[in-house]
């Protein structure tokens, strides 16, 4: 998760290829690598660890939030991710709560 959070890809990819369990873990904040990656908006590693497990897209971090929310929210320019996401599962639109939608802004 570190890796993930200080945006290193090279030892993200080392870790991954020694630990592919890796993906699963989560941090104090039920944070996964993916969504550490996601909320430091750092897309290069978002879509690496998209690509090793799409799967983690449904895995929402302490606040509920997901991988979503974060490409979707702050920043303008990432409808690319935001399209990978929603082309993996798009339920995901339907299944967060009207109090994230509205403070996370994005809706």
């Amino acid at each position: 998760m570190k890796a993930a959070w200080k945006g290193d890809l090279e030892l993200v990819k080392l870790l991954l290829a020694a630990c592919p369990d890796a993906l699963d873990m989560v941090d104090q904040y039920q944070r996964t690598a993916l969504l550490c990656a996601a909320s430091k908006h750092d897309f290069e590693i978002t879509n690496f660890l998209l690509a090793a497990k799409p799967r983690s897209i449904r895995v929402a971090e302490s606040s509920n939030r997901n991988v979503l929310h974060y490409c979707a929210s702050r920043y303008q320019g990432h409808a690319e991710n935001v399209e990978k996401i929603l082309a993996i599962d798009p339920s995901l639109v339907r299944t967060q709560t009207s109090s994230c939608r509205l403070r996370c802004g994005w809706w």
